[in-house]
């Protein structure tokens, strides 16, 4: 079963709104937020849905003990894998973003290896 957490991280992952995900999982938008923010656990068949909805697109959720001299820790989180009938789109889109980023970051060095440049030459 998914925590609260899990699901904004999910979201957040996806980015997704709370109407986003209750439109993919067919329940309400309330159902959603009452979850997330703790208020009320939903029904277990739209637990189920939600869960599944998110699913559906590629978050995996894991839930995991670790014991050590005795301690119990839990460790709870979701990762997003790209999966399903969309998923070489959604791996294009991905890199041609992750391109994007690293095309903005050379620029910004090199106005900043500019600026540098002009600073060390005395303003000329």
């Amino acid at each position: 079963m998914i925590t609260p957490a899990q699901c904004r991280a999910a979201r957040g992952l996806l980015d997704w709104n709370q109407g986003r995900l209750a439109k993919a999982a067919n329940v309400a938008r309330q159902t959603i937020n009452d979850f997330e923010t703790g208020k009320r656990m939903p029904m277990p068949n739209n637990l189920r849905a939600i869960e599944h909805a998110l699913a559906d697109v590629g978050i995996d959720f894991f839930s995991q003990m670790a014991l050590e001299d005795g301690v119990t820790e839990r460790s709870e989180g979701v990762s997003l894998q790209v999966v399903g009938p969309f998923a070489d789109q959604r791996r294009e889109e991905l890199g041609a973003e992750e391109a994007h980023v690293a095309e903005e970051k050379r620029q910004r060095e090199g106005y900043l290896r500019k600026v540098r440049d002009k600073l060390d030459d005395g303003g000329r």
